[in-house]
């Protein structure tokens, strides 16, 4: 793709997903067949099983999950975290992952958080008895697990750093592809469900063996996270970044935008007004892409407490060529739920720019 192309579709893309950042668009979470079963009220539950996971997870399996399905998320959080703490792993993915559902019959629904820094997915299974909604069945997936119905190969390098795309726009563009095949696979238009929800991947026997690679892919991340918090060739972007979250917090927003003199209009609209919600971000992951003349561009990646649906994103370039000092240039917003919205306009602008 050449530099007029990638500034076109950089462009297009920055237009269509950041157009609606905190504006009331479709959810990732609801599919339209929501009202013909268990209902919009277990979406709620749903979420509210998610935001306590994200501080509290075991206590959250506990209250939303049977006996049987308890006893699932022991072995999954070794699984996920084979040589970190599953707990402190659990409240990160919950913090940092989507979520979407399935109504698969009337009494049965499937909720898949996606974790896209990981690539990872986590399929909970949730059904209506006498006594109330609770989840009855949970299972970890690959990235590619999930999006190929259970057929390899298993790619262990997530989807979005496979993408040309910037990291932001890349780990959006996963999300919702991968929201889409869920919904795809898990439809009850599309498959039968007598024998349970995981009869319908291909190969179902075949789950397991993505194990190793989810708990390399997880941790991989953490690592990512750890070295921009300890790497001392980043202490001048991380002392930037931290500088420019602390004075979103007390809403100084022109300021942060006048030492980030290449962020979009549409982005510093909503900056402007959400500068203290923005202010108490984490950070998710970093990434180091170069261009076409050697130049190093890092990307630091944020998310929002509580709204993982919505990512910010500090762009900052190299002094030069053979610089490791990085200047802010450029702040990004994503909105991931527009993203999903608007999937087939952005897959076709990136394929008529190629």
């Amino acid at each position: 793709m050449n530099s007029s192309k990638k500034k076109i579709v950089l462009l297009l893309l920055s237009l269509i997903i950041t157009s609606s950042v905190y504006a009331q668009v479709q959810s990732l979470a609801e599919p339209a067949e929501a009202s013909k079963s268990l209902g919009v009220q277990l979406i709620d539950q749903v979420m509210a099983f998610r935001q306590q996971a994200r501080i509290q997870p075991e206590e959250a399996f506990t209250a939303y999950a049977g006996k049987n399905a308890q006893k699932l998320f022991g072995p999954l959080g070794r699984t996920l975290c084979p040589s970190t703490d599953p707990s402190k792993g659990w409240a990160y993915f919950f913090e940092t992952s989507v979520f979407s559902m399935s109504f698969i019959t009337s009494s049965t629904a499937l909720a898949v958080f996606y974790h896209p820094w990981s690539d990872v997915a986590l399929i909970t299974e949730w059904t209506r008895s006498k006594t109330g909604n609770s989840i009855t069945d949970a299972e970890l997936l690959m990235g590619d697990t999930l999006r190929n119905q259970g057929n390899p190969p298993y790619d262990i390098e997530p989807h979005w750093l496979r993408s040309p795309v910037p990291p932001y726009l890349a780990a959006s563009l996963s999300s919702a592809q991968t929201i889409r095949d869920f919904r795809r696979i898990f439809s009850s238009e599309s498959g039968n469900f007598k024998k349970g929800w995981r009869s319908v991947m291909t190969n179902p026997k075949l789950i397991k063996s993505n194990y190793i690679g989810l708990g390399y892919m997880f941790e991989h991340n953490l690592a990512g996270l750890f070295q921009f918090e300890n790497d001392s060739n980043l202490a001048a972007a991380r002392q930037q970044s931290n500088d420019i979250l602390a004075k979103l917090q007390l809403g100084l927003a022109d300021e942060v935008l006048a030492i980030a003199p290449e962020t979009r209009p549409e982005s510093r609209e909503v900056i402007k007004p959400y500068a203290a919600q923005l202010g108490q971000a984490r950070a998710i992951t970093c990434i180091v892409k170069r261009d076409d003349q050697k130049k190093e561009h890092l990307f630091v990646i944020y998310s929002i407490p509580g709204k993982p649906e919505y990512l910010m994103s500090f762009w900052f370039k190299a002094d030069d060529a053979s610089s490791l000092q990085y200047t802010i240039r450029r702040i990004d917003l994503v909105d991931q739920n527009n993203t999903y919205v608007n999937f087939d306009a952005i897959t076709n602008v990136l394929k008529n720019a190629q």
